[in-house]
Parts: structure tokens; C-alpha cells; sequence
């Protein structure tokens, strides 16, 4: 009925402006429509990117060709694609994004492909900082003159650092 349609349609506009991940339809590579987090992410006014090519978004075109490729062939053999990625903000900040993408109609493709967006910047700057502690603890470890055995719950050894190797040996 119509009145169901209405209120199909009040939901899905409710889901979409409430969802803090950037969500939009591309129709062969252009922009339909965005929600307002998705215009947020790339500081773009509201609607604005209807239109206009998804290359727009990111940081260049190698990239756009890349995740495009890697994308696309997510949604061709298992039905939804995911790529990790470096947008632009329209004033030119490049952050890191993880994007997914599904088609609207999985037996049209030609209808156009859901993509859901999400700044990951944060947490990429986050495994850096702990890859680069993780690296300076075994470097501390390693070169220490001093043993150092490392033993798990089960009392097996898990690490000799070196000083401690050569006492075993």
C-alpha cells in the first residue's frame, strides 16, 4: 500500500541520517546520493557530490583505480567488496577509509552499488604507534645485557632474549 511505502521510506531516511558511517549510491562510478556522515567525512556540502564522479573522494587516481579494482571484484565473485583506502576531504586532508560495497540489485549490477564508508585514520595511527612500541620493547629485550625468559600461564617458555640464551648454553 502507499502508506507503506511512505513509512519504508521514512525508515530508510531515518537509518540513513542517524547512521554514524558514511553510506551513498554510485551508478557506474557516480554519485547518486550520500548520507549527511558520508558528506561529513569529506567535508563536502550536503548533496553536493550528486553527480559527480566517485574519483572526487580520492586521494589520486592510482588509488581510485586500485580500490576501484579491488572493490569491484569483491562484489563480482562474492557479492560485497571491501577495500581499505586514502580519501580526500574536499580541502585536501587525506585520511585512511575502509569502504564496503554491494550492489542495490544483486541481479542488476547496472542499478547501482551501496558503498558504506568509515575514517579509520584513528585506528591506523593506532596500530603504527603500537607497532612502533612493540618494536622498541624487543630491540630493549634483545640487546639488554641482562636475561630475560618470558614464560607463559603453562610455565612453558615462550622467549630467551640472547643474555639469556648464552647462560643455557
Amino acid at each position: 500500500s502507499e502508506e507503506e511505502l511512505r513509512k519504508g521510506e521514512r525508515m530508510r531516511e531515518a537509518i540513513l541520517a542517524t547512521s554514524p558511517i558514511g553510506i551513498g549510491l554510485a551508478e557506474g562510478r557516480i554519485i547518486e546520493w550520500g548520507n549527511k556522515a558520508l558528506y561529513s567525512m569529506v567535508g563536502y556540502e550536503e548533496s553536493s557530490l550528486s553527480g559527480q564522479d566517485v574519483k572526487t573522494v580520492y586521494a589520486d587516481n592510482e588509488e581510485y583505480e586500485r580500490a576501484g579494482r579491488e572493490l569491484y571484484s569483491g562484489v563480482k565473485n562474492k557479492g560485497i567488496g571491501k577495500a581499505e583506502t586514502r580519501w580526500a576531504t574536499k580541502n585536501g586532508r587525506v585520511f585512511d577509509c575502509y569502504v564496503q560495497a554491494t550492489p542495490l540489485d544483486p541481479s542488476d549490477h547496472s542499478k547501482g552499488t551501496i558503498i558504506a564508508a568509515m575514517d579509520v585514520t584513528d585506528r591506523k595511527n593506532a596500530e603504527e604507534v603500537l607497532r612502533k612500541s612493540e618494536e622498541r620493547y624487543r630491540s630493549l629485550v634483545e640487546n639488554i645485557d641482562l636475561g630475560v625468559t618470558l614464560i607463559d600461564s603453562d610455565h612453558n617458555i615462550v622467549m630467551l632474549n640472547a643474555s639469556q640464551s648464552r647462560l643455557f648454553s
